[in-house]
């Protein structure tokens, strides 16, 4: 039982080179390898978020696979700033602060067009037991 362990516990390691120098290359080329899909699922990812253009998209994760470290940095200088969603509530603040100040702007419209309550009625002739009484009525 030991001896299968030991020799399970060797066959990752027989893969690399006996010499150290060859087996710190091949362990450094390994880790390079695995940031490089690390950064290719990551960039996937966030261009997904950020952009709808398949254009883009496409054009980003080609630069950064076949330039791995460079298409990278690049790509972080050329992606949108904000995400769609981020994008989208920004447009939607937006809209609500405009829809804000037009109401604002219509209550001092209102508040500066209107009369005092006096000038605001409307009189209005009620007859009663034949003789004519005279009432103000709000207009509505």
């Amino acid at each position: 039982m030991i001896a299968v362990l030991q020799q399970f516990w060797h066959v990752p390691f027989s893969l690399f080179a006996e010499q150290p120098l060859l087996r710190i290359v091949q362990v450094s080329l390994l880790a390079l390898g695995l940031f490089e899909v690390f950064v290719l699922f990551w960039t996937t990812r966030d261009v997904l978020l950020r952009s709808e253009s398949l254009l883009f998209q496409f054009f980003s994760l080609a630069m950064v696979a076949v330039l791995p470290v460079v298409g990278f940095l690049f790509y972080l200088l050329i992606r949108p700033s904000r995400t769609l969603r981020e994008q989208h509530f920004e447009q939607m603040l937006t809209e609500l602060l405009r829809s804000h100040k037009k109401g604002e702007r219509d209550r001092q419209r209102m508040k500066k067009d209107s009369k005092p309550l006096r000038e605001e009625v409307s009189p209005v002739v009620i007859h009663q037991e034949e003789a004519l009484t005279e009432f103000t009525l709000p207009i509505p």
